[in-house]
């Protein structure tokens, strides 16, 4: 049986190739594990302070919304800091573009 190859097509007038799995990362280079895991616990010990309840309330609501918060509190950072690096990248491309258009004038 004959395979199919799939090859990467740019949209017209787009010469570039596509995005890397780091261009959504950190700058520093791709999100680490270890990274993950330390947003995923300060998420979990804000969920664990916000939820202070009575002690003889279910240990398991407890852990489940601290477990909860350190979700949303990872998905909420990582919003963040894909809208911080898409801004940083736009006013690099309009500096880029900025610079072009000054040499093109002189």
């Amino acid at each position: 049986m004959a395979r199919r190859r799939r090859r990467f097509r740019p949209r017209r007038g787009d010469a570039q190739a596509p995005p890397s799995a780091a261009a959504d990362a950190r700058p520093g280079g791709r999100t680490s594990l270890l990274f993950v895991l330390l947003v995923l616990l300060v998420g979990y010990w804000l969920g664990r302070i916000a939820t202070l309840v009575p002690t003889d309330a279910l240990p398991a609501l407890d852990i489940t919304a601290a477990l909860l918060c350190a979700v949303v509190f990872a998905v909420w950072y990582r919003r963040r800091a894909r809208e911080y690096l898409a801004t940083r990248q736009a006013a690099e491309r309009e500096r880029r573009a900025s610079e072009r258009s000054e040499e093109t004038t002189e």
